[in-house]
């Protein structure tokens, strides 16, 4: 529950302080233009405020209750999870078919904490003699944020959270695209 309240007052202040930007840049804009126009009347600035804020607050709940609020691309291990699937994530290991037909197999998963959002997991096949025939490297992201899930059926709730992996980032990461390499 604390969690809800944290990501409420962060997406208050980020709307207040887009608000804020804007209408400051349009209160120059339309000073600039009310001088040029008419040398004797100004603007008020506390009601250009107040017009933008209503204005935009439904905007902003809108995207807040449909998209999520998300701020994945404001951290900046994001992009370090998006570059490290490019560059690692995807490879099958396959040392022989032959192995693969055998009885006895068994899939190990292996994870490793790289950052405190970030974990590196590879899933290993390995025959009853343990040697390793096929193995998937993959990267998973606990993005947080305020998300609006369910159906109408069951009944709509916020989550909070939800783990990323390399396929939901780019559709290149799937089942059928990845690269097959052969251990020697």
């Amino acid at each position: 529950m604390l969690e809800f309240f944290v990501n409420l007052l962060i997406f208050i202040l980020i709307f207040f302080f887009f608000v804020f930007i804007f209408s400051i840049s349009l209160y120059f804009i339309f000073k600039v233009f009310f001088k040029i126009k008419n040398k004797t009347k100004t603007i008020n600035f506390k009601t250009i405020f107040k017009n933008l804020a209503l204005f935009l607050l439904p905007v902003y709940l809108l995207l807040f209750l449909a998209g999520g609020c998300s701020y994945k691309y404001m951290d900046p291990q994001y992009y370090e999870f998006e570059s490290l699937c490019y560059l690692n994530a995807g490879k099958v290991l396959i040392e022989d078919e032959s192995i693969k037909n055998k009885t006895g197999i068994r899939v190990t998963p292996t994870s490793k904490q790289i950052t405190d959002r970030i974990a590196e997991t590879g899933f290993e096949r390995k025959n009853k003699n343990q040697i390793v025939y096929y193995r998937i490297d993959t990267y998973l992201y606990d993005n947080y944020g305020i998300f609006l899930e369910g159906d109408e059926g069951a009944g709509f709730y916020f989550g909070y959270m939800e783990i990323l992996s390399c396929k939901d980032i780019d559709k290149k990461f799937k089942k059928d695209d990845w690269q097959v390499e052969t251990l020697e």
